[in-house]
């Protein structure tokens, strides 16, 4: 899978949304004042994001990787209007394998192999800039994070629904692996919030980069079984 650009203003979201296909994936930003099985729900403002399953009826079906909620439903009109990204997932096939051969976990891992230094470089350079510039900005990093997180929930529901008997799964459903994601986001929260705090901030960074060459490991691990 792979996730499409954001669609930020509303003319990109209404786009978007009355171009995605019934049945396809949009992993969506929104304030969690505004959904209401979030537990701040008309109590506290602050960034979430959860998954959406476009559907005929005007009310989506949503699950929330977070707190582990399923089929929650939200209406369609409201889901786009309330929220502040809109994040396509396009579904990626291979044409160089045998018809009905698995290949996703294979692509997958090389897809990480391939692009996780990069990620990692061009998101530090990026991060740099959003800390230096204003409180505003400095808080991106850890939405960026927040999203990063919803991939991999998304990625593991993936990965159980289609390849139970996958090598990722030993990953990607280890507890402590998202409790890493975690202290990852909250460490860049405390250094925008902590008046630029470093240490939180080049520790985030540092666990950061152990997450995604745990990552870069398991890919390897996949490729050569």
């Amino acid at each position: 899978m792979k996730l499409k650009q954001p669609c930020v203003s509303q003319k990109e979201k209404d786009s978007e949304w009355s171009n995605t296909i019934n049945g396809k994936f949009v992993i969506i930003g929104m304030d969690a004042f505004l959904i209401p099985w979030n537990p701040l729900y008309q109590i506290q403002h602050g960034p979430h994001y959860f998954i959406t399953k476009k559907t005929l009826s005007d009310q989506q079906l949503c699950f929330d990787p977070t707190y582990g909620f399923h089929n929650k439903k939200y209406p369609s009109k409201s889901l786009v209007s309330n929220s502040y990204a809109l994040i396509p997932v396009k579904m990626k096939t291979s044409e160089k394998y045998p018809p009905g051969y698995k290949s996703a976990p294979f692509d997958q891992a090389k897809e990480v192999i391939k692009n996780h230094p990069k990620t990692l470089n061009n998101f530090r350079m990026q991060a740099d800039i959003w800390v230096s510039e204003n409180e505003e900005t400095a808080l991106l990093p850890a939405k960026f994070t927040d999203a990063l997180l919803t991939g991999r929930y998304l990625y593991r529901h993936f990965l159980e629904k289609k390849y139970i008997n996958s090598h990722a799964l030993s990953l990607f459903q280890d507890k402590e692996y998202y409790r890493k994601w975690i202290a990852v986001k909250n460490g860049f929260y405390k250094a925008a919030l902590d008046q630029r705090n470093n240490i939180a901030y080049s520790e985030a960074f540092s666990i950061l980069e152990s997450l995604l060459k745990q990552e870069m490991t398991l890919a390897e691990q996949i490729l050569c079984k």
